[in-house]
C-alpha cells in the first residue's frame, strides 16, 4: 500500500499522565501515523500503550518514545542510544528514518550530540525531532548559549535543515518560562540532490565546494577516538585511561573543527577571487552593452545631457561624501579632581588579587 504523506506529532509531556493519554486521543482523532514523545509518563519504568494498538520504540533511558500508529506502514527498529531512538520506515518506495531525541538540560551537550555522529545523514532521508534544550537565534531565541552553538554546528555539518517556524510561537510555555527547546530537523540524500543539479543548465550548476580528503580523514579519526572514549566510559575503565582517551578525542576534534573552518574560508576566498561574470548587468550598464535602454532615476541639476557616469558619481557623492572640515572633531577630555593614592588601599587591592 502506498502513501503520499506521513503525519505525526512531537511533544514533551513532562511526565504528565493526562498529557500522555491526551496525545493518544489527539493522534486517533487526527489519524496520525506516528507520535514522538519526550519526557514521557512512566509506570513501573514503562511508558503507557495506546488502546488501539501500535508499535513502540524507546531510547535506553526511556525518555524518548516513538509510537508507530499506522499498521499499514512497514517499520523496522534501527538503533537506540541512551537519549535517542531511531526507526526506519519503508514509505512510498523509499527508506525514511525517524529519530526521536531527548537531551537533558544539564548533561554534556558534546556527549549527547556524539550519540548521533556515527550516523551519515547525507545518504538517506531523515526526520530528527526532539527536545534538545539548546538555545539559539536560529530557532527563535534572543541569544545563543554554548549548547545552542554546538548543536548549530552539528546541524550545519550533518546536512540537516531546521523546519521550525518561529512565527508560530514558542514550543514551550509555562507560568515562569517561555522557550523553543523542541526542534524538527530534516535531511535529504545529497546524492539525489547532485543528480538534480546535473539536470539543470550549466549556469545554475553548483560551483562552491569545500569538502576534501583531508577533512574526511580528520573526521573519521575524530569518530574513532570518540568511540574509544565512550567505550572506556561504558566499561568503567580506570580514571587515567578515561581521561587520556577523552583528551585525545577533544584534541583531535579541535584540530578537525579548525581545519573545517580554515578549509571553508580558503574555498570561499578562492571561489570569490576566481568568480568572473562577464557581461553581467553592471558590465553592460557601464559599457553600454545592454540589449535594452538603461535608466538611472537621478538627474543632477536637471541636465538632460548627464551621462551615466555623471549620475553614478552623483549617487556615490551622496551616499559616500568626501570628508569635510565639520567631520574633524577634536575631543579634549576634561579631567576632574583625582584623589591621591593611599598606600593602605593599594595593599588591600593587591592582597585581594593575590588571594
Amino acid at each position: 500500500m502506498g502513501f503520499n504523506t506521513i503525519r505525526g506529532i512531537q511533544i514533551n509531556v513532562n511526565h504528565c499522565k493526562a498529557a500522555h493519554s491526551g496525545v493518544f486521543q489527539v493522534a486517533r482523532d487526527l489519524e496520525l501515523d506516528f507520535i514522538a514523545i519526550q519526557d514521557p509518563y512512566l509506570f513501573n519504568g514503562e511508558p503507557p500503550k495506546s488502546n488501539f494498538g501500535c508499535k513502540t520504540f524507546s531510547s535506553r533511558d526511556k525518555r524518548a518514545i516513538t509510537y508507530i500508529l499506522n499498521k499499514n506502514l512497514n517499520v523496522f527498529y534501527k538503533f537506540n542510544t541512551t537519549h535517542t531512538v531511531a526507526v526506519e520506515l519503508h514509505f512510498n518506495n523509499m527508506l525514511f528514518n525517524i529519530f526521536n531525541c531527548y537531551f537533558p538540560p544539564h548533561d554534556n551537550i558534546e556527549d549527547l550530540i556524539g550519540e548521533l555522529r556515527d550516523f551519515n545523514f547525507y545518504n538517506s532521508s531523515n526526520l530528527l525531532v526532539g527536545d534538545f534544550n539548546c538555545q539559539s537565534r536560529s530557532w527563535g531565541y534572543d541569544s545563543d548559549n554554548f549548547r545552542g552553538r554546538k548543536l548549530t554546528e552539528f546541524i550545519a555539518a550533518s546536512n540537516l535543515h531546521i523546519c521550525n517556524i518561529t512565527e508560530y510561537g514558542p514550543t514551550f510555555q509555562s507560568t515562569t518560562n517561555v522557550g523553543f527547546p523542541d526542534l524538527t530537523l530534516l535531511s535529504l540524500p545529497v546524492k539525489g540532490a547532485f543528480k538534480t543539479l546535473k539536470k539543470k543548465p550549466k549556469k545554475f550548476a553548483k560551483k562552491f565546494s569545500f569538502w576534501n580528503e583531508d577533512l574526511r580523514i580528520s573526521r573519521n579519526k575524530v569518530n574513532r577516538l570518540f568511540k574509544t572514549y565512550i567505550k572506556h566510559k561504558a566499561e568503567g575503565s580506570i580514571l587515567e585511561i578515561i581521561q587520556s582517551s577523552g583528551n585525545a578525542y577533544r584534541k583531535e576534534r579541535a584540530i578537525y573543527e579548525n581545519l573545517l573552518l580554515s578549509t571553508k574560508r580558503k574555498a570561499w576566498e578562492s571561489f570569490c577571487l576566481n568568480h568572473n561574470e562577464r557581461f553581467g548587468f553592471l558590465f553592460n550598464l557601464v559599457f553600454n552593452r545592454g540589449s535594452s535602454e538603461n535608466f538611472i532615476g537621478v538627474n543632477p541639476n536637471n541636465d538632460p545631457n548627464n551621462t551615466i557616469e555623471d549620475k553614478i558619481n552623483y549617487l556615490m557623492d551622496n551616499f559616500f561624501p568626501s570628508p569635510s572640515s565639520e567631520d574633524n572633531l577634536d575631543y579634549t577630555p576634561i579631567i576632574g579632581h583625582v584623589e591621591p593614592m593611599v598606600l593602605e588601599i593599594i595593599e588591600i587591592v593587591i592582597n585581594a588579587l593575590i588571594g
